[in-house]
């Protein structure tokens, strides 16, 4: 009880000196309750461009996550939708971008150090009229010998228009992309023309199946031109000089052959389907012709290993193949051989999702993934073995809802002297002997081959399977299976 009354005395003090300061007293006169003060940004009084590009940003990327939220979908490893490119901007980034730039509105007296940023920020405000005359400011400032940096404006220009390279700018403004490259290009040389057309056949390439295909043609069809009608100097010149599309992560350590092989991919549109409907045969010609186009080399001198017999797959270790113990790729079967370069990370969540809806909708498709033993399981190092990496490697697989076989093959490796003591894995037979002779590089978290029912490879690409590649890879899985089943 003595306890009790002296806690109640305690209590009781305490609440007096809080009242003898005010704070539990009626309040007085002119006193207000407290408000939280506002802390609404006006991003009408930001000062610089660069503020007002990363409002722009910072909105944008709100509204998606605010989308994402409500949808409970993460984009990263949804199908990509090429009809966004075509939707106009959200109107919460387009009113921040228009109070944001209004300082900036006078074209005349617009700085051009910011020009890239300025462009855009006009484009998203709607501002299209203001964004040509910026355009002609910015060309009739550079000299006219300097072919680079003449070159590299046309190419920012279109694509910014095209709503490249994670540009804000909604819709994409194709037409003018194709426009200004087509109107300015006569000013530069033969080699630096090719290399605005190759970049605009990446630019616009997500665009191309939600529209017509006349202007794919006639991009094509003028890049090859150009490509057929250059000598060997400037050929030479081509393969040296830096690709305009390094920004699309094209240029990931490839050869010059490689990354035009990789655009011709992208452009190859509905005849190299028609030409994988008759045979992979004629596939594979189709692009060994255009490329021979492109590069004025011999066919016989492509580089990818589309036309090759796929590797028969080898592992120490094969889970969830069931009771088929022949040899993989399975004859007879359209198959995906996915490998990973690495132990299992989230960084294969947006690969393994696309492999999941392949998987689903197209039951007969035999997947196939390709690990080796690294010596730990993400942060799991305690003993763990070879087999034991395999077991969770294909639970890991599961998780993420793809129920493919699992080939895992032991590594031999070495370590470091003391006292760093790193394990350093040697190469595996798999990846040796994916590399087509060493012709084919593989990505740094792996490649992804897609073989068809004879054992011939159809397409690779340097990545694991993604979003981007996703809708490319079910278009010919699609023809694939339909002539097999027409040729049974």
């Amino acid at each position: 009880m003595r306890h009790q009354e002296s806690c109640f005395r305690r209590v009781h003090g305490a609440l007096a000196i809080v009242a003898a300061l005010g704070f539990l007293s009626a309040p007085a006169d002119g006193q207000t309750s407290f408000s939280w003060p506002d802390t609404t940004v006006d991003v009408s009084q930001y000062t610089t461009i660069e503020e007002c590009d990363a409002a722009a940003g910072r909105v944008a990327q709100g509204v998606a996550s605010r989308d994402e939220f409500n949808s409970g979908n993460w984009r990263d490893t949804m199908p990509v939708d090429p009809r966004e490119r075509l939707e106009p901007q959200s109107p919460l980034v387009v009113e921040t971008v228009r109070r944001c730039t209004a300082r900036f509105a006078t074209v005349e007296s617009a700085p051009l150090a910011y020009f890239s940023n300025l462009f855009t920020l006009y484009l998203v405000a709607g501002w299209d009229a203001k964004a040509a005359a910026l355009v002609e400011r910015r060309l009739a400032a550079v000299d006219p010998k300097a072919d680079g940096e003449l070159t590299a404006v046309i190419d920012s220009v279109a694509r910014i228009y095209a709503a490249g390279g994670g540009s804000l700018v909604r819709p994409a403004r194709t037409a003018l992309a194709e426009e200004i490259i087509a109107k300015q290009s006569s000013r530069v040389n033969r080699v630096q023309r090719l290399r605005l057309y190759l970049a605009l056949m990446l630019h616009t390439a997500p665009e191309w199946k939600t529209t017509d295909t006349a202007r794919v043609q006639r991009v094509v069809s003028r890049a090859v031109a150009i490509a057929d009608s250059l000598t060997e100097p400037e050929r030479e010149t081509l393969k040296r000089s830096k690709p305009l599309w390094v920004d699309l992560a094209i240029d990931q350590g490839q050869s010059f052959e490689q990354q035009l092989s990789a655009i011709i991919d992208e452009t190859s549109g509905k005849g190299a389907l028609d030409s994988l409907r008759r045979s992979t045969a004629a596939f594979v010609a189709l692009k060994r012709d255009r490329w021979s186009r492109m590069t004025g080399r011999p066919s016989a001198a492509f580089v990818e290993p589309i036309g090759q017999r796929a590797p028969v797959i080898q592992g120490d270790f094969w889970i969830g193949r069931g009771n088929a113990a022949g040899p993989r790729p399975s004859p007879g079967r359209v198959s995906i051989v996915a490998i990973f370069a690495m132990a299992a990370s989230d960084s294969y969540a947006g690969s393994l999702i696309p492999l999941r809806r392949l998987a689903t909708r197209f039951p007969e498709l035999e997947i196939t993934v390709l690990e080796q033993s690294h010596g730990h399981f993400m942060v799991l190092k305690d003993s763990i073995t070879p087999a034991k990496e395999a077991e969770l490697t294909k639970r890991w697989l599961e998780s993420f809802g793809l129920n493919a076989a699992l080939a895992m093959t032991n590594t031999e490796y070495w370590r470091l002297p003391n006292h760093d003591t790193r394990r350093i894995d040697r190469t595996v037979a798999n990846i040796d002997n994916y590399s087509f002779g060493k012709t084919f590089q593989h990505g740094i978290l792996g490649s992804t081959f897609l073989v068809d029912a004879e054992g011939i490879v159809v397409e690779a690409i340097h990545s694991p399977l993604a979003r981007y590649s996703e809708d490319d890879f079910a278009e010919l899985i699609e023809v694939l299976l339909a002539r097999r089943k027409a040729n049974p």
